[in-house]
């Protein structure tokens, strides 16, 4: 019995080990069966085809694991790039992400580009979703250097501008839409064409470029008519209408009224409205009622009708409000200036928010509600500050996250630099030490050893001292962005907060200054008020100017620029602080006197130069301004009898420091940001500037700028 037991267990455990083993080689036969993976890739993309992205992605999931098992490195790819894309299809951008990363991986593994192009492209999109621009930027620029497609190419190199636009890199735009640009020149791809013009021309307008915006928005239009796409007409025509209203208001009217017609073919609610909203700001402008009016009640009737975007709805708004105040209906224009501000405020659109709030405040104060106004204008200057702010930290943060990358890029360029390096001189000591073994024997060969080992030493030391010179500059650039972003937060916190907090109750007090017929200090209130706004105009201005320098997109326009006209413009601004002061300023600069520069930066920097003259010069003292030629170029000389600056100041007057400002002659406070904007912008328009002071005597400031030739 005992026997027959034991056969019978060994036999039914044998039966089980035989199951099992069958099992196995089955699955084994499934898995390894190309014909079951090409199956399951049938179903999985029959289910993409169907929208069930989900159950796609995850049986993709399924064939790249079982690929990758079988080493079936082509499927595994195919499989991997599919389930990336149906995870950017459910917008599970982290999964996304992470699966095309193990494609691209081994995509460059086996060396196939096609799927490494694609696989970047894909985290280029699925990057920017992330919110990392700058790893969109790294994987989308990847992409266009492996695409050898032209059209794709130029695609992506248009999505690369879009991203450094995102960023604020203008110029970085500038180039990638014009590599996009030559690409689909080689296609002869008039909608690509069109569509980077159409963003070069954005780029420009933003940089106030309007010259260059206005050729780009034509030639866009002029490519989207070939091509007859009505989307893109449509997409042309509002680009470019704007220009044609300050060049040729009758051709603008049937621009757009062409653009009405295609919209309403296109049944595109959106444009209809959009162009009958630029026909009712036209006809206002041109002082015809009855035609405006048909627009506005155009635009009335689709505003009901449909829900529309909140931009075109504070548009519509803001010239509804021109036309009242053309038929004297103030009070209705005040309420669509008011919707207009809303609008503006709930499409995020902050500078035309700005320009909102301005026509509001003058038109609240036209019709004497002078509290209302007063309340306007404060939100003005608020959203004023804020924007700054905004602007600032962003810049600094960028500076920051490109400094990183930039570093990290820079490690790894000297590592990988050093390594070639070893190899060379390995390879050349090895090649030395074999001649030396075959023509000298053992003692040259020692000879030589010892000789490579002294060179090699040697080569190190100057390697080592190298790096440490870069290490040393990396290290000063840092502390000096450092000390640059906290002075930057310093002025924002400090400088820039103090005036509009001074402004912040300022209709109470001037309520109760009128109730008590306190006239006399009524009148010192509003000086003090007038000072603070200006104080407050130039700093922001600076402020402005100083991020654009920085990020390297402020405008260079280098013209022919009369000298004596800009000097005369500036100096008339200042013509109330120089009488309330009792200085005598006086310019001598020939008429005949031109310089080569750009105009906005050649007033600024004049504009700030005087500025700081007449702070630091005492009541009753003397500014004098004259130029003359000079064989490198023009040299214009501001030259003041005030207080004069010390020798320690001297050394550090252009740099962004703290402490480095002083008082004026009666308190007038300065943040040191005038002076560097002017080295800055100087050193732009190809210039040099140099200072000379003496305390108690007064100080010249000495440009030199490049003349025409």
């Amino acid at each position: 019995m005992k026997c027959l037991s034991l056969f019978a267990t060994l036999h039914h455990r044998c039966l089980i080990v035989l199951i099992l083993a069958y099992i196995c080689l089955a699955n084994h036969a499934v898995n390894a069966n190309p014909t079951n993976l090409n199956e399951l890739m049938t179903q999985a993309d029959e289910l993409a085809d169907t929208g069930a992205f989900e159950a796609a992605s995850a049986k993709y999931k399924t064939i790249w694991e079982l690929a990758e098992k079988q080493t079936n490195k082509d499927m595994a790819l195919r499989a991997g790039l599919e389930a990336s894309a149906s995870y950017a299809q459910l917008q599970q951008w982290d999964l996304c992400v992470e699966q095309a990363k193990k494609v691209l991986a081994l995509a460059t593994k086996v060396g196939n580009t096609e799927i490494q192009a694609t696989a970047s492209k894909v985290l280029g999109v699925a990057e920017y979703e992330r919110d990392n621009i700058i790893a969109a930027i790294h994987y989308s620029t990847d992409a266009a250097e492996l695409m050898e497609d032209p059209t794709m190419k130029a695609k992506i190199y248009c999505n690369i501008g879009v991203l450094y636009s995102y960023q604020g890199h203008s110029k970085k735009a500038i180039t990638a839409y014009q590599q996009a640009a030559q690409f689909a020149e080689i296609t002869k791809d008039s909608l690509i064409l069109g569509v980077v013009y159409n963003s070069l021309a954005d780029v420009y307008a933003k940089r106030r470029n309007m010259i260059k915006a206005k050729d780009y928005y034509l030639k866009s239009k002029t490519l989207f008519d070939a091509v007859k796409d009505p989307y893109h007409q449509m997409l042309g025509i509002s680009s470019a209408l704007p220009y044609y209203i300050v060049d040729s208001i009758n051709y603008a009217i049937r621009l757009a009224e062409e653009g009405e017609i295609i919209a309403q073919a296109q049944k595109d609610t959106i444009y209809q409205f959009s162009f009958a909203s630029e026909l009712l700001k036209i006809y206002t402008e041109k002082g015809q009622v009855t035609l405006a009016n048909a627009y506005q009640q155009k635009c009335a009737s689709l505003h009901a009708q449909f829900d529309l975007p909140s931009e075109e709805l504070a548009i519509y708004a803001k010239n509804y409000s021109e036309l009242l105040l053309l038929e004297e209906k103030e009070q209705l224009a005040l309420e669509q200036a008011k919707e207009a501000v809303i609008h503006f405020r709930n499409a995020g659109d902050v500078n035309n928010e700005l320009v909102a709030l301005n026509h509001l405040a003058d038109l609240e104060d036209q019709l004497g509600k002078s509290q209302d106004a007063l309340k306007t204008l404060r939100q003005y200057f608020e959203l004023k500050e804020s924007l700054q702010t905004e602007v600032e930290i962003a810049h600094i943060a960028t500076l920051d996250s490109e400094l990183k990358d930039i570093e990290a890029r820079r490690t790894v360029e000297e590592l990988n630099m050093e390594k070639r390096t070893w190899e060379a001189e390995k390879r050349a000591w090895e090649a030395e030490r074999r001649e030396a073994m075959i023509v000298g024997g053992g003692t040259l060969f020692f000879v030589l050893f010892l000789l490579g080992a002294l060179w090699q030493r040697q080569r190190k030391n100057r390697l080592i001292s190298k790096q440490n010179v870069l290490i040393q500059d990396k290290n000063l650039q840092l502390e000096q962005l450092n000390h640059t972003k906290d002075r930057i937060f310093s002025i924002l916190g400090h400088d820039l907060r103090k005036p509009i907090i001074a402004f912040r109750g300022i209709s109470k007090k001037v309520n109760y200054l009128i109730d008590k017929q306190d006239y006399n200090t009524l009148n010192l209130l509003g000086e003090e008020i007038e000072r603070d706004a200006d104080n407050l105009n130039k700093l922001t201005d600076n402020l402005l100017n100083w991020a654009l320098a920085q990020k390297g997109v402020i405008s260079y326009d280098p013209k022919e620029v009369n000298l004596a006209e800009i000097v005369g413009e500036t100096v008339s601004i200042f013509e109330r602080v120089i009488s309330e002061k009792s200085l005598s300023l006086g310019y001598d600069i020939p008429k005949d006197m031109w310089v080569l520069v750009d105009q906005n930066a050649l007033m600024t920097i004049v504009r700030n130069l005087v500025d700081n003259a007449i702070k630091y010069t005492p009541t009753g003292g003397q500014i004098k301004i004259y130029a003359e030629h000079k064989a490198e170029g023009i040299q214009i000389q501001v030259e003041d009898s005030g207080v004069g600056i010390s020798e320690d100041r001297l050394d550090k007057l252009f740099l962004l420091e703290k402490d480095k400002s002083q008082k004026g002659t009666e308190g007038e406070k300065g943040v040191g940001l005038g002076l560097h904007l002017i080295y800055e912008l100087i050193r732009i328009n190809k210039g040099k500037i140099d200072v000379r002071s003496t305390l108690q005597k007064g100080t010249t400031f000495q440009i030199l700028l490049p003349t025409v030739v």
